[in-house]
């Protein structure tokens, strides 16, 4: 595979849709999902995620900046 675009919805977000992931649950949850893309990503590939942060008792979950790391770490 040469591109990879995954658009995910908000942690904790759209429970009616989605099985409910909590904010700090979330980078496990898609550490396994991108460990699986980024096995087909041929080496020259690009691999590009969406993902808004969440915002909870009025201030940013730590999970967009984990989720960063997790990221570089699989690569």
């Amino acid at each position: 595979m040469d591109l990879v675009i995954a658009s995910l919805p908000n942690a904790g977000s759209l429970k009616e849709t989605y099985e409910a992931i909590l904010p700090n649950k979330y980078v496990e949850w898609f550490s396994l999902i991108s460990q699986q893309l980024l096995r087909v990503l041929k080496q020259t590939g690009f691999f590009i995620l969406n993902f808004k942060e969440r915002v909870v008792n009025g201030g940013r979950h730590t999970c967009v900046l984990a989720m960063s790391l997790e990221m570089k770490n699989q690569a």
